[in-house]
């Protein structure tokens, strides 16, 4: 057993010499797939030893192989780099062929319309939230404002109204006054305890006016005198509402005609109205310049809660005389209190300063602009529907002129009839278009009287103001313009700043 295991084990003689050719015939084919490098022949071994352990051991000599010297290789070109705009050009370009030819999936496109419809909602949310604070800042400013209208109505009502003074029939005092002397009421009137024929009459007048109460028909045809002295027109005031008649004029301007086509005027003192209005408003302004003064130095509650008292009466005085004589405040809005001059307006600049004085805060700067907004916005509609009533005034009255001059519309005729009713109705029109303007240009007025402002901001405007009346729509325009043009420059120094950074970086 041993032995056969043994002999399997002996070891075999290789013969290199017939292995040679074999190897030869295979090295072109090695070769082709090589690198070409310089393989030195074999020696050829005559003989192996014999034992076999030698045999072994010459197989694993080492072999001295003659390094041949590689030729170097041939110096490629190098081939340069492309400019990076060319690069970003070539990946732009095969970025768009992938986008092209790639399809979105489903959920891609409805994530994209989902994108699209949010972008589109956003920007619908920024436009109903500014229209939502511009109706929360109106709303805010008309709650104000309701309030003190109110307060308006209830002072008028709790005020005992004035009885009008008790007056003669014309005729009867003009001839008791033709009686009493030579002269006639047409002539000379004469000075009596009601101030002579013709003065009393246009006090008549004026108080009618004034307490908005009309004269009886029979009156009007029985007082010849009078007729004279009929109002060609009303007169116009900056409030919106018309002064009631040139009578009501006369007796705040203190002068007079005669009926006998006299050219002299009457002197006459200023109404009891007037003088009580003008004395009211000087005492407030005088009072509270006192005050503001004692409370800037000072500053204390007591003069605070004074300056309201004075207030509170200020405003029980205006809303009396107000509501019952109109055209007072109509005069004031035009009338120095310090020399009397009327119909003097004051330039645009001595509002701007007025409306910087009152020292309003960004809330109160954002009540006004809304306030403003909406007396614009109600007085387009209020002149678009005047010009409307203009257009069809001056129609109907060329048409009743025309055919007057015709003889169509001859008086008594039903024609005539017609087209003096047209004339009335757009007059009564114009009349109610005329109101509501007062109503709306009171809107400022009342917004500076209310809770929104301070009683000392109110103060501050009634002093400087002085010696005219505060034109409250003024005020609030300017003090609108003020915070814009403050507000445009803000922005502009910020953008300057902005600007300058970068140079001073790229400088430094």
């Amino acid at each position: 057993m041993y032995a056969g295991w043994n002999a399997m084990h002996q070891p075999v003689e290789w013969d290199i010499s017939s292995l040679l050719p074999n190897a030869m015939t295979q090295a072109p084919a090695h070769e082709a797939h090589q690198p070409q490098t310089y393989v030195p022949p074999l020696q050829s071994q005559q003989s192996l030893p014999a034992p076999a352990f030698q045999g072994w051991s010459s197989m694993h000599q080492p072999v001295d192989w003659e390094t041949a010297s590689v030729p170097p290789a041939a110096a490629q070109p190098s081939i340069p780099f492309a400019p990076s705009a060319a690069r970003e050009a070539s990946k732009r370009d095969r970025a768009g062929r992938r986008s092209k030819s790639a399809t979105l999936r489903p959920q891609q496109q409805q994530m994209l319309d989902l994108q699209k419809r949010l972008d589109a909602l956003l920007q619908e949310h920024v436009v109903v939230e500014a229209e939502n604070a511009r109706l929360k800042t109106r709303l805010r400013v008309l709650e104000a404002v309701i309030p003190v209208r109110e307060h308006q109505a209830r002072l008028a009502q709790s005020q005992p109204p004035r009885a009008p003074p008790q007056q003669p029939d014309p005729m009867l005092a003009c001839l008791m006054d033709m009686a009493s002397g030579p002269s006639s009421c047409a002539t000379s009137p004469t000075q009596h305890d009601f101030g002579g024929c013709l003065n009393m009459t246009s006090r008549a007048a004026a108080d009618d006016a004034c307490y908005g109460e009309r004269k009886p028909d029979s009156m009007a045809a029985n007082s010849p005198a009078i007729a004279p002295h009929a109002p060609d027109s009303s007169v116009p005031c900056s409030s919106g509402a018309a002064c009631a008649s040139s009578s009501c004029t006369a007796a705040i301007t203190g002068t007079a005609g005669c009926a006998g086509g006299a050219d002299q005027p009457v002197s006459k003192p200023y109404s009891t109205s007037e003088a009580r209005w003008l004395d009211t408003w000087r005492t407030w302004v005088r009072e509270a310049a006192l005050l503001l003064q004692a409370n800037d130095a000072r500053p204390n509650e007591l003069y605070v809660r004074r300056l309201e008292d004075a207030f509170a009466k200020l405003k029980a005085e205006v809303v009396y005389l107000g509501l019952r004589h109109p055209e007072l405040i109509c005069n004031m809005r035009c009338v120095n209190m310090e020399t009397g001059a009327e119909n003097e307006v004051p330039p645009d600049s001595f509002w701007t300063v007025v409306a910087a004085g009152m020292r309003l805060t960004s809330a109160q700067i954002s009540d006004c602009r809304s306030a403003l907004a909406l007396y614009r916005e109600r007085m387009s509609v209020v002149l678009a529907e005047r010009r409307t009533l203009a257009t069809k005034l001056s129609a109907a009255m060329n048409a009743l002129q025309a055919e007057e001059a015709e003889g169509r519309a001859s008086p008594g005729s039903m024609r005539r009839d017609q087209l003096t009713f047209q004339v009335e109705e757009v007059t009564a029109a114009l009349a109610a278009n005329v109101e509501a303007e007062g109503h709306t240009t009171s809107l400022a007025r009342d917004l500076l009287g209310s809770s929104l402002f301070s009683r000392v901001q109110c103060a501050r405007g009634s002093v400087l103001s002085y010696p005219y009346f505060p034109d409250a729509l003024a005020i609030i325009t300017h003090a609108v313009a003020l915070a814009d043009e403050a507000n445009a420059a803000a922005a502009g120094t910020a953008g300057k700043s902005t600007e300058a950074v970068p140079a001073a970086q790229a400088s430094a």
